[in-house]
């Protein structure tokens, strides 16, 4: 296919901005000339002015400039946007082969009069990697030509095959309508009471204005009841318009009564699916189901449905094809690898720069008639003694046991040959399953109770799933932990070949908490201060000040001893702990980014491995577990390594087959393979922090101690991966293979414009933030262009 360039629809670009600020200024000035004239002081309403000129002109003006910097590119291979405005510029690049989400959204009046429309793709990164068309012509066809890009590029998408259709129907739509009618309610008494007050002020004044103001009100008042009717009823309409449907290798819904959306997730990319059901929602007979595809926050959720069973054996039946279809990809890439090795030598990993190196160990999964297939439950004992320490709440205790005990004697969790799940029906009800070739880590907890009941709680990581698959306080006879492993991807065979050391002293601790301990040397002179001045008792606490490091070292010296890092052919697992036991397992392919951090003065320091996925740890909506909470990466770390810098660049040799595992402990030189190397301009961040000083001057203090560390940070492109390294004491870096990377962006802001620099962002599967940021250097284009053409020439 040709490569082409468009742009969207002058006119219906440019208008809705401007629009929507012609009626906010309207508004503001209405309010400022009302006010002044309620209040008597009538110059004020020279003010009324004031939005037309300070907003409406270089919103204006903005969106005449961000009309010619938008333009859209479509490739073979990638999709490219280009934006900005009067202050910024950037570029955002997306692979096909990384599509998880295609949308395309057909605005009521713009389609009706214009027929434009747009089309946003997304993709297993954060959202910040998404592409949208907007204001397009023709959206329909881009639409089915990215559908057929993404065939070309090896996703099936035939859809010959139609699993299950449904639509909310009129209980499950009016269910939501009342929730909008409360709402409605309340917020036309809010407007009605307020702008009553204002109305009743300015009455007052005059009979003539008494007269305007009370048809003024009227008219507010009709127009808010009405807008509120139509809103109901447009919401009614939309809701029974939706249309779910599962089909053979996707996932597509449409809905909209005035504005329509079509959408569908390739099934190679469904990670799990999970239906939820309320109390309300159990004698309604209704269901909310979720599927999520890879990348945080990537779902299409089927809303307010009657036939939940069927919907819900559906989208079982989509998980596992989806793992099925993976699976057998993932044997003829390997038997097409096998095969290349055979004819042509040594194979080649595809990394430039290193055609020796071999491409890294895809996972196998296993055969359905070979799978551990079981159905376990909660161990009750186990689960029920915890409590007992809030036994002395009494009817508290009371109601968390039996909600516990309900909990536990409904859950169950399935191990099937394609994928898990995790099933609750009682009230409400909550069904979680996930696709073996998803799943990114295993965690194994094991607590003294656990020791004392023969229990182990299993953590799934998974690359889509907002929270992971916890198969909690389960017998451990019952449940093949080598045959779970094998099945997520982690060889129960795959033999130990190394081992990482770690060593802990008294001096290395004394480095690493340096300024703690000064912060205790200094309460401790206080407190002698005291004494002298106030009161000798202070002295007393002296030597508690100096002996409370004592038991911190100490637990860091057990704590490191208990710790282990130890490498397989295929993945590599961590243990720590001392009573409360960690296991985790992460296939190499799994890991997106590595972070370490220097101690000063030494050669060891400690790293973080970063694994493609994360969790929300604090869920703000439990029917919606995307929409709110705090998103923490999945991870595991090494304390105390030996020779940190050698290290982490070997563990990135490792995940690019450059090195075995065995060989990660034996490698003390670095490579020099740097392409390039940029140093930032200090200038963004000192007028940033000299621009908040304004409001707090102690801030500019820290201005030279911003400057130095503006100067120690240097970012390296090279010929397998993208380095930031920086630091002043504690020296850190961050890695990103550019096998592991989804998307890349370049921008230039209001700031970078004026110093004539810019950024590039990485990001990677399976995050709601960029992995790392090539932050306002001035060869910002150079930095892109370079990782581009190496990034693009990667298989992955």
């Amino acid at each position: 296919m040709e490569s082409r360039e468009f742009k969207p629809v002058k006119t219906t670009f440019i208008l809705p901005p401007i629009i929507g600020t012609l009626i906010f200024c309207a508004v503001l000035s209405v309010v400022i000339a009302v006010g002044s004239i309620a209040s008597g002081a009538w110059f004020l309403i020279i003010f009324a002015a004031a939005p037309w000129l300070v907003i409406v002109a270089p919103t204006t003006y903005n969106a005449f400039v961000a009309y010619r910097k938008e333009r859209y590119e479509i490739h073979s291979d990638h999709l490219v946007a280009h934006r900005g405005g009067m202050l910024s510029d950037g570029r955002t690049e997306l692979d096909i082969r990384n599509i998880t989400h295609v949308r395309l959204r057909l605005p009521w009046l713009r389609y009706k009069f214009f027929k434009v429309g747009d089309v946003r793709v997304e993709s297993a990164g954060s959202a910040a990697s998404e592409i949208t068309f907007r204001s397009i012509l023709e959206p329909e066809a881009v639409y089915e030509e990215v559908q057929e890009l993404m065939r070309q590029n090896g996703y099936s998408l035939s859809r010959t095959e139609e699993l299950h259709m449904e639509s909310p129907g009129p209980l499950g739509a009016m269910t939501v309508v009342g929730q909008r009618i409360i709402g409605a309610i309340a917020s036309s008494i809010f407007l009605l009471f307020f702008v009553g007050s204002g109305v009743a002020g300015l009455g007052s004044q005059s009979g003539i204005l008494g007269s305007l103001a009370a048809v003024a009100a009227m008219a507010f008042g009709a127009v808010v009841v009405l807008s509120a009717i139509a809103g109901i009823v447009v919401t009614y309409l939309d809701i029974t318009r939706r249309t779910y449907t599962v089909h053979n290798d996707a996932v597509t819904y449409t809905e909209g009564f005035l504005t329509r959306d079509n959408a569908f997730i390739p099934y190679e990319n469904i990670a799990d699916a999970a239906v939820n059901r309320t109390v309300v929602d159990q004698v309604l007979g209704l269901y909310d189901v979720k599927v999520s595809c890879q990348g945080s926050g990537s779902e299409i959720y089927f809303r307010r449905l009657s036939n939940g069973p069927a919907l819900q054996e559906a989208i079982a039946t989509l998980v596992a094809s989806a793992g099925k279809a993976s699976r057998i990809k993932k044997e003829s890439k390997k038997a097409e690898q096998a095969k290349k090795a055979e004819t042509e030598g040594e194979p080649d990993s595809g990394v430039i720069g290193k055609p020796g190196a071999k491409p890294p160990q895809s996972r196998t999964l296993v055969d359905p008639d070979e799978a551990w297939t079981t159905t376990v439950r909660m161990n009750m004992m186990r689960t029920m003694v915890p409590l007992l320490g809030i036994i002395w709440t009494g009817p508290g205790f009371l109601i968390a046991a039996v909600a516990m005990a309900i909990k536990v004697s409904k859950t169950t969790f399935t191990i099937g040959t394609d994928s898990m799940a995790s099933t609750y029906a009682f009230l409400g009800a909550k069904h979680q399953e996930y696709a073996y070739d998803k799943v990114t880590g295993v965690q194994i907890n094991r607590n003294p109770l656990d020791t004392l009941f023969k229990t182990v709680t299993v953590q799934i990581w998974s690359i889509g799933s907002p929270q992971p698959l916890v198969l909690s306080n389960i017998i451990e006879e019952e449940l093949d932990l080598p045959a779970l492993l094998r099945q997520c991807g982690i060889p129960s065979d795959d033999p130990v070949q190394g081992q990482l050391k770690q060593s802990f002293g008294p001096k290395l601790w004394l480095i690493q908490n340096v300024f703690g301990l000064a912060f205790l040397a200094m309460l401790a002179f206080a407190c002698l201060v005291l004494a002298i001045a106030v009161k000798w008792l202070f002295l007393l606490l002296i030597p508690i000040l100096l002996l409370l490091p004592i038991p911190a070292a100490v637990a860091a010296s057990v704590r490191t001893g208990r710790q282990s890092l130890t490498f397989h052919a295929e993945h590599m697992e961590a243990q720590t702990g001392i009573f409360f036991k960690q296991r985790i397992h992460v296939r190499y392919d799994n890991i997106k980014k590595v972070e370490s951090t220097r101690i000063p003065l030494t050669d060891q320091g400690t790293f973080k491995v970063y694994v493609a996925g994360e969790r929300i740890v604090q869920q703000q909506n439990q029917q919606n577990a995307g929409a709110g909470g705090l998103k923490m990466p999945y991870s595991l770390q090494g304390l105390y390594i030996e020779g940190i810098d050698a290290k982490v660049d070997a563990l990135d040799a490792l995940m690019l087959g450059l090195i075995e595992p065995n060989q990660i402990d034996g490698v003390h030189e670095q490579g020099d393979d740097v392409i390039s190397t940029s140093h930032p301009a200090f200038a963004n961040e000192v007028v940033t922090l000299a621009i908040v000083g304004i409001f707090f001057p102690p801030l500019w203090m820290l201005i030279p101690l911003i400057i130095w560390q503006v100067k120690m940070r240097r970012y390296e492109v090279e010929t397998d991966r993208v380095v930031v390294r920086s630091g002043i004491l504690f020296k850190s870096s961050v890695s990103v293979l550019y096998n592991r990377i989804d998307s890349i962006q370049q921008n230039q802001g209001a700031l970078g414009k004026a110093f004539g620099n810019g950024r590039v962002t990485i990001l990677t599967a399976g995050s709601s933030m960029p992995d790392l940021v090539v932050a306002n250097v001035p060869d910002y284009q150079e930095v892109y262009a370079t990782v581009r053409e190496h990034y693009g020439q990667i298989e992955k």
